[in-house]
């Protein structure tokens, strides 16, 4: 609730939006009727996927919001098709999928996500420090996520900024 969704709405009012139901609770508050496609469980990356490819050339921004709730759901998808770390490398190659199709699609794209403070991991007897960063599951799209993209902001509430006091 830091005006992440916001941000993009303000920035591309007549995107589309990709969310899983309810996220768009903002549109309210300002009385606009977004241009949105909710992905409800069952759907997962593969219909986010085949939206963009379908709507990249009919909308000046494709925003998928709430990217982390999103992944949760696809991670679990990948544990019921396999098990172990399997399930992680299947997750992360669907991750990969979805920036590469983004990279190309003829609109600009943006991954709305949460966050998650740094932390370490312990993994086959070594700690792992994993910086701050979009709130995934597993270690390595949290690393690899931002690298995919060509800009990565973070918005914080500033209450002593001037006016907006989302930064």
């Amino acid at each position: 609730k830091t005006g992440k969704t916001l941000a993009t709405v303000r920035a591309f009012p007549d995107a589309l939006f990709i969310s899983p139901p309810g996220a768009l609770t903002c549109s309210k508050w300002l009385d606009w009727k977004p241009n949105v496609i909710e992905v409800t469980r069952g759907q997962g990356f593969k219909h986010i996927i085949d939206v963009v490819k379908k709507a990249g050339n009919k909308f000046p921004a494709i925003i998928i919001d709430d990217l982390s709730l999103l992944a949760d759901a696809e991670l679990a998808v990948c544990k019921r098709a396999s098990q172990g770390f399997a399930a992680f490398d299947l997750f992360n190659q669907r991750v990969y999928n979805l920036g590469d199709t983004c990279r190309e699609a003829p609109a600009h794209t943006f991954f709305i996500c949460h966050e998650q403070a740094p932390r370490e991991v312990k993994k086959d007897n070594f700690n792992r420090y994993i910086p701050g960063g979009p709130l995934m599951p597993g270690w390595q799209v949290t690393e690899k996520l931002p690298a995919m993209a060509d800009f990565v902001a973070r918005v914080v509430h500033d209450e002593t900024a001037q006016g907006w006091p989302y930064l």
